[in-house]
């Protein structure tokens, strides 16, 4: 899926995003992030949850482990979700892993958001998502209008694992494998792309050039 693009000036700087409307009042900073230096934004550093979202919530539609009930609409079971981002290394980024949702509330249904819901706040706080209203944004591509799986499982029943539906903000739990929900990459922290391997190379001869100079004026 395509990204939003913007001038390079504004990719390097904060991109701070202030939600008004009915439901909820915050303000997120959303610093976007170009990961690969072509002026399109791969992802969002949060600056409140201290994460990373991945800037595609669809980035795993068309994969071998999309198993829904279409083979290209993202949709997967939490085994294949788990898989699936596990193994996601864009631009050699790796670390990637599905939202954390707050379990120790024991919230279910409408408004479950605290801050430890890390899909609850993107819902309802970012997206400034009501319950039975669904959301949409112009900074993310490919939100889906169904669950999404979160890292959590089910307390009282191991084999279910806790979702969010995006069609209407409704938190519940839905079976590992016999069910299917979307998936939205997140990483821990402000990630950055690892250097190619020219990069490097061309960063190591000009870090031992000024070593060089350096041992050379001190002769």
């Amino acid at each position: 899926m395509t990204h939003a693009k913007l001038p390079r000036k504004l990719l390097h700087g904060l991109l701070a995003v202030t939600l008004t409307g009915a439901g909820f009042s915050a303000e997120a900073a959303l610093q976007a992030r170009d990961h690969n230096s072509d002026t399109v934004i791969d992802g969002y550093y949060d600056t409140v949850l201290n994460i990373t979202w991945w800037a595609d919530a669809n980035a795993a539609a068309g994969s071998t482990l999309d198993d829904g009930f279409i083979t290209d609409d993202g949709f997967m079971s939490w085994q294949n979700a788990a898989d699936w981002v596990a193994a996601f290394k864009p631009f050699g980024i790796t670390g990637w892993r599905l939202p954390n949702i707050d379990v120790s509330s024991s919230c279910a249904g409408y408004l479950c958001n605290s801050s430890a819901n890390e899909l609850g706040q993107m819902y309802y706080t970012y997206l400034g998502g009501a319950p039975n209203s669904g959301v949409s944004s112009p900074l993310f591509s490919g939100i889906r209008n169904g669950q999404y799986w979160s890292n959590q499982w089910y307390l009282p029943d191991p084999e279910q694992a806790i979702t969010l539906n995006f069609s209407d903000g409704y938190q519940d739990a839905d079976f590992k494998i016999d069910a299917v929900g979307a998936v939205w990459a997140v990483a821990n922290g402000d990630v950055l792309a690892v250097p190619e391997p020219g990069a490097m190379a061309l960063f190591s001869v000009g870090l031992l050039a000024v070593l060089a100079m350096r041992r050379h004026r001190r002769r």
